[in-house]
C-alpha cells in the first residue's frame, strides 16, 4: 500500500518493503497544475502553494525528527516537472522492483538519456 504524506517515511523507516520518496515539481509547473485544477489565477495557485507546503513543512517538522523535504532523508527524490507523474511512477516501480537507481530506472525506459538526467536532477538541490 502507499502512504502519502503524514510523516509516513518516519513511521514506517525501518519496515521491510518500504520505500521513501519525495516527489516534487518545478514552481513554474506546481503554479499551472494548481490554476488548472482549482480555476484560479497563476498569483492565487502560487500562494495557496505556498501555504500548503508551510502547513506541510510545519506539521512534518513538529512530528519527526527529519526535515520535510531534504532529500537525505528518502530513498529517492522525484520531479515530475522533467518526466510527469505517470513516467514518475514508472520510473520509481521499476527502481524498487529491480533495485537500480532512479537513473538507471529512467534511462532504461527510454524517458531521458543519462546525459539529460544528469542535467536536470540535483538531489542535493531538492532540500
Amino acid at each position: 500500500f502507499i502512504v502519502v504524506g503524514r510523516c509516513g517515511s518516519s513511521i514506517l523507516k525501518g519496515y521491510k518493503g518500504v520505500m521513501s520518496f519525495f516527489i516534487t515539481a518545478d514552481m513554474p509547473e506546481k503554479i499551472q497544475r494548481v490554476a488548472t485544477e482549482f480555476h484560479v489565477s497563476n498569483e492565487d495557485a502560487e500562494v495557496m502553494i505556498q501555504k500548503n507546503n508551510k502547513s506541510r513543512k510545519l506539521y512534518h517538522n513538529f512530528y519527526c525528527k527529519e526535515k520535510w523535504g531534504d532529500s537525505r532523508y528518502y530513498e529517492m527524490t522525484l520531479n515530475t516537472s522533467k518526466i510527469g507523474y505517470e513516467n514518475a511512477a514508472k520510473t520509481a516501480k521499476k527502481a524498487y522492483k529491480e533495485n537500480i537507481s532512479l537513473k538507471e530506472a529512467c534511462v532504461a525506459l527510454g524517458f531521458l538519456t543519462e546525459e539529460k538526467f544528469d542535467e536536470v536532477f540535483h538531489p542535493e538541490n531538492m532540500v
